[in-house]
């Protein structure tokens, strides 16, 4: 995202000459630049840190981890055993992993929330995944 300026029709059209077409759109105070894929993504943010504009980044998808939630697991169970568990006999590669809680008594619930680093072996297990565990996001 590009912080929009006074100049910034100049700004797209310098972006657009130098660095190649991209796909814009107004969204308040920002425009939003389209790229096709992951690498010309990089490369535009490259350009628009080499030209010292005032720009903002999401992260992609790609590179974001992935957050999957399993429910029924006893609440008395350590997340120590249940982090073990995922990665020895699974093969998971888990960042975290927690236990959550009920707001008003603290008390444990039996639902424990995973984050595992993101990769193309686990996209392809996400998806056969999708069917069996519903609550997987």
């Amino acid at each position: 995202m590009l912080k929009r300026s006074e100049k910034f029709n100049e700004t797209l059209k310098k972006i657009n000459s130098e660095w190649g077409q991209v796909v814009s759109k107004v969204g308040g105070p920002y425009i939003k630049l389209f790229t096709q894929d992951e690498q010309q993504h990089r490369n535009l943010t490259k350009f628009q840190k080499s030209n010292e504009l005032e720009y903002f980044t999401m992260m992609p998808r790609s590179e974001r981890s992935i957050k999957v939630v399993i429910r029924g697991i006893p609440p008395e169970t350590p997340t120590d055993c249940v982090k073990e568990c995922l990665i020895n006999e699974h093969n998971y590669e888990i960042e975290k992993v927690a236990q959550l809680k009920k707001f008003k008594t603290k008390r444990p619930l039996p639902i424990y929330q995973m984050t595992l680093k993101n990769n193309e072996k686990k996209k392809k297990n996400q998806k056969n995944m999708g069917n069996k565990h519903p609550y997987a996001t």
